[in-house]
């Protein structure tokens, strides 16, 4: 069986593969600085710890695996779900947010809720013409 996605899907998943690898790395680096823009504070030994694992490490990790399913005709479009899905959490969670906490007046939240609902829609698009065969 051959697996024919788009040729965009191969870019999608080096441009979300790279930004997911960037903020992993920082993560695991500066788990203060990665959170800081956001108005969170990890000064606490287990807050450093959280925030290394869950912006550090799952970022790192699923940013590897974009970059190396770009290049991996067979799992192309197990990453383009799983990135999809990754984005629609993201961006889900902001929506509610929106909702239950109210409007944010933070430059960042703003921009990595816009950035995290663009690539949702284009990762959409994407899937959506590889699945109506226009591939």
């Amino acid at each position: 069986m051959r697996i024919n996605l788009p040729k965009h899907a191969k870019g999608f998943l080096l441009l979300v593969g790279a930004i997911f690898a960037a903020v992993g790395l920082l993560g695991l680096y500066s788990p203060v600085d990665v959170v800081s823009p956001v108005g969170l504070q990890a000064t606490s030994v287990g807050a450093k710890n959280e925030v290394r694992a869950a912006f550090g490490g799952v970022y790192f990790l699923f940013g590897l695996y974009f970059l190396w399913s770009a290049f991996q005709a067979v799992s192309r479009r197990g990453a383009l779900t799983a990135a999809i899905l990754f984005l629609g959490g993201l961006a889900g969670g902001r929506i509610l947010s929106l909702f239950v906490d109210g409007i944010t007046v933070n430059p960042w939240i703003w921009a990595f809720g816009v950035l995290e609902v663009v690539l949702l829609a284009v990762g959409l698009l994407i899937a959506y013409n590889e699945r109506a065969g226009r591939a």
